[in-house]
């Protein structure tokens, strides 16, 4: 057995095992009688979740597989594609040498019947007009010559010709193997295919069991902490009866925010529920009229799907490049570093889900959950890479590969350049950006209509230090973060039906701000929504400080919005909004800007940062 077909073999029955793994789990029925508390739902969630886990591990395997056997067959079509071409080629000196052979033979059968024509005669003729016995021997020996040499290329047309015919057979029988070749390699892909959907159902199912495992985890915890709460209150009003002071009630010292001006935080109540973590019970989403409501109308490029992007591999030793391809902007891009696969074991720094950069763009910050899942309770960590110091070593320059394979190598100079914080909820990693006007970084580690959460990064340990937890009340929290330099975040939705005068499919922007005591929220619906995205799955949202531009990143696709007007009371224009598409199709994850307005974007599979070129 070939070590292909032992792997083929290792894998089916490794997804076996799992599969009747994960069909038992979920087959244990609950307990009826009573109605589990949080912390029952949190270990059944627990359960599935590290079922789900397993299931990604191995479809991340089966995907893996899939991409070697995709590169053997295209290696192998390649092959068999030269084979055809010496095939062709060799026909073609086969039927040269069949024409020489031909223009030959007729040659000599002009020849011999000439002689026979002429008849012994003329032959006695030639040799009688010999002159001297010198004469007689030339003239004898030319024709012997003429003869030998008429012989001769008969022979090596004849030989020519049975040399390319036996080259054709050669090259037919190997063009017969490749392709069997071939076709061994595609039932193989056919055969991984099949266990990467029933891997992928496997895994859908998973999630979907742990969605509805959450939902009632967060009943049974909103009911809990409800009854807490009463109960708190209850003993708070009999402490204040008998006058006693708790000291954790008095206000923790936090950074200051820059001017409520414009929000109306007194209306919004919040209570400190734990040391540094707020729960707001006001909703955080502003009432609007839909009758208020405009469309700005942008111009219409297409719409990029997400599927299919390119998977560039690891450890390039160039710099790739994004190229416009379409739209009415032309930025274009190039690797500014390449980001590390491995770590600790391999692709541990494989699934980057967001990036900031530090104002003057000498840090960046990236989010690496665990898994590809949007579970509030996935863990992930955040890794600070010192671009400065990448700089000085030379990842930015020359073999760009050289800090990723470093870092795999566990060479301690190049480790030296990235710090790896510990491990915390951050959901799905995605929803991560830097106020410019603090230099605070904010994470969301989930957001639902009825509960969502601003939490505050500290950049040096890379650990949550405070959190706000609120509901919007009637829109899901973004997956997307980004701030302006005055301390306003922002985030966009795609409308799933029409509302007011915008259509579906439409993208709504939602500007937000944090208290200046960071322990509340306020969000409102900016009064226009933009016609046409860009692109099919949202990635991340960026802002220009030097422009005012939004930029909503999808992958190869780029929507830019300038939103001066917009902020300051006005409205949109078709020409504020603008798109573009990029080439090679690419995974985008995120988009940042440093203070002087330079754009980088960043890109997975090879995971880098790229700069506008």
């Amino acid at each position: 057995m070939s070590h292909s077909q032992s792997r083929s073999k290792h894998l089916q029955s490794a997804f076996t095992v799992s599969l009747c793994g994960i069909l038992a789990f979920s087959a244990i029925p609950r307990d009826i009688q009573a109605a589990p508390s949080s912390q029952e739902l949190a270990q059944e969630r627990e359960g599935l979740e590290a079922q789900l886990a397993e299931a990604q591990e191995q479809l991340d395997e089966l995907e893996g597989e899939i991409e070697a056997i995709q590169q053997e067959l295209e290696e192998s079509e390649a092959t068999l594609d030269a084979t055809r071409d010496e095939v062709d080629k060799t026909r073609v000196q086969i039927d040269e040498a069949n024409q020489q052979l031909a223009e030959k033979r007729e040659a000599l059968g002009n020849h011999i019947r000439d002689s026979y024509k002429i008849g012994p005669a003329s032959m006695m003729n030639i040799l009688l007009g010999a002159t001297s016995y010198e004469d007689l021997v030339s003239r004898i020996y030319y024709l012997d010559r003429v003869n030998e040499a008429r012989a001769d290329e008969i022979r090596d047309v004849n030989e020519l010709a049975a040399q390319l015919v036996a080259r054709e057979r050669e090259l037919e029988e190997a063009e017969a193997r490749q392709q069997a070749a071939i076709d061994d390699v595609e039932a193989k892909a056919a055969e991984y295919e099949d266990m990467v959907a029933q891997a992928q159902a496997y895994y859908d199912g998973l999630d979907e069991d742990i969605a509805r495992v959450m939902a009632e985890e967060e009943a049974a915890r909103a009911a809990e902490e409800e009854a807490a709460r009463k109960a708190a209150e209850e003993a708070a009003a009999t402490e204040g009866a008998a006058g006693i002071t708790d000291p954790a009630s008095t206000p923790a010292a936090s950074t200051s925010l820059p001017s409520d001006a414009g929000w109306d935080f007194g209306s919004v109540s919040s209570s400190e529920v734990s040391p540094g973590e707020y729960e707001q019970s006001t909703p955080a989403l502003l009432s609007f009229a839909t009758g208020s409501y405009s469309t700005v109308s942008n111009q219409y490029y297409g719409f990029q799907s997400s599927k299919n992007y390119q998977h560039m591999g690891n450890y390039n030793s160039y710099k790739q490049r994004l190229s416009y391809e379409s739209g009415d902007m032309s930025l274009e891009f190039e690797t500014l570093v390449q980001l590390p696969v491995t770590y600790n074991y391999s692709a541990d720094l494989g699934n980057p889900q967001a990036m900031c950069l530090s104002p003057d763009g000498s840090t960046a910050y990236v989010a690496y959950p665990d898994g590809h899942g949007h579970s509030y309770t996935q863990q992930g960590f955040i890794v600070r890479y010192d671009l400065a110091r990448l700089r000085e070593r030379g990842a930015m320059d020359g073999d760009m590969s050289a800090f990723a394979t470093g870092v795999r190598l566990g060479d301690t100079t190049w480790r030296s350049c990235m710090v790896i914080g510990p491990r915390i909820n951050m959901g799905h990693g995605q929803c991560m950006a830097i106020d410019p006007s603090t230099g605070n970084l904010w994470m969301s580690t989930r957001g639902s209509a009825e509960y969502s959460d601003l939490t505050l990064i500290d950049t040096d340990s890379l650990t949550p230090v405070r959190q706000i937890r609120f509901h919007t009340g009637g829109t899901e929290f973004g997956s997307v973060l980004t701030f302006d330099e005055s301390g306003n975040f922002y985030f966009v939705k795609r409308s799933g039906s029409s509302w007011g005068s915008s259509p579906a499919g439409s993208l709504r922007i939602y500007q937000g701000r944090i208290s200046g005591g960071m322990d509340r929220v306020l969000i409102r619906l900016l009064p226009q929504s933009v016609r046409y995205p860009a692109g099919s799955t949202l990635q991340g949202v960026a802002w220009d400080t030097t422009t005012d531009t939004l930029y909503v990143v999808n992958d190869s696709a780029l929507l830019a919005v300038g939103m001066g007007s917009l902020i300051s009371g006005g409205s949109l224009s078709a020409g504020s909004v603008r798109t573009e598409f990029l080439s090679p199709f690419r995974e985008y994850e995120a988009m940042a800007f440093d203070a002087g307005g330079t754009p980088y974007i960043m890109v997975n599979r090879q995971a880098e940062i790229m700069r506008l070129s």
